[in-house]
């Protein structure tokens, strides 16, 4: 797949709305070229993947969102879950019934965005840290190409923030922990080893609910087992992940996960003999200002 860069819309003086959609949360810009401003707002993560027709409808039905949907000539939608047409046709019908007849729009995976965001100089390999992991290269030509598809957060998502929920709660529920820990997590999240497995399984976004827990682990990074943890991560993907890929090209890495994790991956990669490029947190500031409508803001 060749997706060009599209700057035409600024040209047209139009209003575009752009949407990072992750698994925890989405991030909105609408950028009004009259006005010469963006209006931002945070909704709950989408991801069709793991969510229902009918919470995607809640969650764009925001009424704080549903105002910028009104106001946009076009809709640029990056997110979690849409490597299927069939996903992406959701997400468009969704949006169009809430925005006006003659909004244009545009759905494209998460993957997608962090490509844009990281710029024209390819060939490179984009990895999206966050809720969940995922990984593109891009060819010199600007072909996408994926080597290993995502498995999603029950067999894959390396690295990610549900990745390190799970090894959390699996070293929690088998005693690993020091008393500490085990009182920490249970006063930060309300829960005890008699019920955690339980609320686990009664989530209608298991994967959500385990990204929660990372802020939690990156907490405790100077703990000797919580750093094994967390080492392990991005080690488990180099094996199943970036293993696949090509190793000559600079590997760029976007979101709240590999950010705080940055030193840990320029030192792990390397000793792969894989070469670290930019690491970024919000990938959505970055197109924006590709665009050259985000500088000042």
């Amino acid at each position: 797949m060749k997706i060009d860069r599209q700057k035409d819309h600024l040209k047209n003086n139009k209003t575009i709305l752009v949407a990072d959609a992750g698994g925890t949360s989405t991030q909105w810009a609408l950028y009004d070229p009259s006005r010469d401003r963006i209006d931002k707002i945070l909704t709950q993560g989408i991801n069709p993947y793991a969510d229902t027709f009918e919470l995607i409808k809640k969650t764009l039905s925001d009424s704080s969102l549903t105002t910028l949907l009104k106001e946009a000539d076009i809709i640029q939608y990056f997110g979690a879950g849409l490597q299927s047409t069939k996903h992406q046709d959701l997400i468009k019908v969704l949006l169009q019934a809430l925005s006006t007849k003659s909004t244009k729009i545009e759905c494209y995976p998460d993957t997608e965005l962090c490509i844009r965001a990281h710029g024209d100089h390819y060939p490179f390999t984009s990895v999206i840290l966050g809720t969940g992991c995922s990984a593109v290269h891009v060819t010199s030509n600007g072909q996408r190409k994926v080597f290993q598809p995502s498995l999603g957060y029950l067999l894959g998502d390396e690295g990610s923030g549900a990745y390190y929920g799970k090894k959390l709660l699996k070293n929690w529920l088998t005693g690993k922990f020091d008393a500490e820990i085990n009182s920490q997590l249970e006063e930060t999240y309300s829960m005890n080893q008699m019920n955690a497995l339980s609320i686990l399984y009664s989530q209608d976004n298991p994967q959500r609910f385990l990204g929660n827990f990372f802020p939690f682990v990156y907490s405790y990074k100077g703990h000797p087992l919580m750093a094994k943890i967390i080492e392990e991560g991005i080690q488990d993907l180099v094996t199943f992940v970036l293993a696949k890929y090509p190793t000559e090209f600079p590997v760029h890495f976007s979101g709240s996960v590999a950010f705080l994790l940055k030193d840990l991956i320029k030192n792990i990669l390397p000793k792969y003999n894989l070469t670290v490029g930019s690491i970024i947190k919000e990938p959505l500031n970055h197109y924006l200002a590709s665009l050259k409508i985000g500088e000042k803001y």
